[in-house]
């Protein structure tokens, strides 16, 4: 005698948006790209259940009762049904819930953005929008920035939905520029005005382009403008002044301190009449090798330290001590 066992199929499928726990609800909103949505359904124990996501993906367990979903980029209409298979093999009817996809909004400040120091930047996140919110909590459409630092805004639309972006501004710092003080060059002496190393471009009122240039007697004023890499400019001026009043000193432009009795000292014609006068000596990176006693009663022997110089050109600053300007110069040390 053969026994039939008849299977009773019964079904209590429930679906749910478990984000919400809205039980039974024919449609709901999400906004696009939402990410880490999750959906259940309630069924017999040990069964397993058949999703199917339209415009979205499923990024967990197709076949649990519980499912997660990461949402596309496009607006629309779509649904999201699901079957169940019990452990008797019986089928259940597709449960479904209606899925509405409204617009993200969307903005970019820029991943990192450049000013340079006292300049300011305006970040326009675009119009359109219901609200904003950047980092400092304020609320106007449009925010001014001049310092370094990370800055954000949150923007919604008329959807309620959500979009938060951010960027990194570096003010970066002006080239400073030091051509030195307003210096008095007398006859043939000559100085070299240096713009200083900023890998940009030079603009000097002679025309010239380059980091360095000579300045003489007559040049009157000199300036310099300077573009660095980042598109920063910084300046400054030097003021020539003529050898006026000061006819009286001679100050040799070569001397050759080799020991043989003649030009061995750099010596300075008429320097007795400043009793002040204070001489100082440099080399071609600017590290000063001589400094006299107020009258200049030692001239300069071509050593520093107890040490003979090489052959090379150097620099002098002559302070007459009368308050008048300083005389700048080159001399040339030969042996």
């Amino acid at each position: 005698m053969k026994i039939i066992t008849i299977v009773k199929c019964l079904f209590f499928l429930v679906l749910i948006n478990a984000n919400s726990a809205l039980y039974a609800q024919a449609s709901y909103t999400l906004c696009a790209n939402q990410t880490d949505i999750k959906y259940m359904v309630t069924g017999n124990d040990g069964s397993i259940f058949y999703w199917t996501v339209e415009g979205g993906q499923i990024v967990s367990d197709p076949n649990a009762n519980t499912i997660t979903v990461n949402w596309g980029g496009t607006p629309g209409e779509y649904t999201i049904s699901v079957y169940e298979e019990t452990v008797e093999n019986c089928l259940g009817n597709n449960k479904s819930i209606n899925i509405k996809i409204n617009a993200s909004p969307f903005v970019t400040l820029g991943n990192v953005r450049n000013i340079c120091e006292g300049e300011q930047l305006e970040l326009n996140p675009g119009g359109g929008f219901t609200t904003y919110l950047w980092q400092d909590g304020s609320s106007q459409p449009t925010y001014t920035a001049s310092e370094n630092g990370i800055y954000w805004v949150q923007i919604t639309n008329q959807y309620g939905c959500s979009y938060r972006d951010s960027v990194l501004l570096i003010a970066n710092p002006i080239p400073e520029i030091d051509l030195g003080k307003d210096t008095m060059l007398c006859e043939l002496n000559e100085i070299v005005l240096d713009a200083g190393v900023f890998n940009g471009s030079y603009d000097w009122n002679n025309g010239a382009n380059s980091q360095t240039i000579i300045a003489r007697e007559g040049d009157g004023q000199i300036w310099v403008k300077v573009t660095d890499a980042n598109g920063c400019i910084g300046a400054d001026t030097i003021q020539i002044l003529n050898c006026l009043n000061h006819f009286d000193l001679i100050i040799p432009n070569a001397f050759t301190p080799n020991g043989d009795s003649y030009n061995d000292y750099w010596l300075i014609i008429g320097h007795e009449n400043y009793p002040n006068i204070s001489v100082n000596i440099y080399d071609q990176w600017g590290v000063q090798i001589f400094q006299s006693q107020p009258g200049y009663p030692e001239p300069w022997d071509g050593t520093s330290n107890g040490k003979k110089l090489p052959v090379s050109v150097y620099y002098y600053i002559i302070n007459p001590g009368d308050g008048s300007k300083e005389i700048v110069g080159s001399i040339t040390l030969i042996r």
